[in-house]
Order: structure tokens, then sequence, then C-alpha cells
């Protein structure tokens, strides 16, 4: 069980190209059993970081932050590659959210 949990990590991150503004960020993620991708991001400046953007390869409709930063609302927009997470980091912080998946690209993990 232990393996298959670890290339189920694999699997979810090497599904993200990061694009602008990216570097020196930190980015960590796992499906919940209900489809739904919880992402931790870091930021290892001590200096805000402005418009980072991230594409993930399924499609998401919508995104949820559970941490208190970032001071603005992340957006998440799609396109015909994939969905794109752009989203604002506190200085030497993460910020933890989950992306909630379109209805025709919902995963079932058990």
């Amino acid at each position: 069980k232990l393996i298959s949990e670890c290339a189920e990590q694999i699997r979810c991150l090497t599904e993200f190209d990061a694009l602008d503004q990216a570097q020196d960020t930190r980015l960590w993620g796992f499906y919940h059993s209900n489809g739904v991708l919880r992402l931790l991001i870091g930021n290892q400046r001590p200096t805000y970081r402005n418009n980072v953007s991230f594409r993930q390869r399924s499609r998401f409709r919508s995104v949820k932050v559970l941490t208190e930063d970032p001071s603005l609302p992340p957006t998440v927009k799609e396109e015909s590659s994939g969905t794109v997470l752009t989203l604002k980091l506190p200085p030497s912080g993460t910020v933890i959210l989950d992306l909630f998946p379109s209805r025709n690209n919902i995963r079932r993990f058990e």
C-alpha cells in the first residue's frame, strides 16, 4: 500500500508545470478519496511572490484556500491544455488549498 501511495504522489506532481514566477517555490500535493486535490505551495523568498502560476493537466473548476494567506484570492482558469492556477504567496510562507475537479474529471480513490 505504501508503494501505491508513493506512486500516486509522484503522478500527482508530475501533472504540474511551473509557469510564471515559480522559481523558489515548492509544491506538494495529494488527492483525497473524493477526487479533490490538496496542494501545499511554499515560498522560499522573504518577499511576497505575485502571480505565481502552475498548469495542471487535469481540469479543475474551483479552488478553496485553507490558510489565512494569500491576501489575494487565487484564480483557476481552464485552458485546452488543462487548468492554470495563479496565486500570491506570502513571504517565507506556505499556502494550502483544495482544487475541486470539473464534473467530467472526478477521480475516485479507494
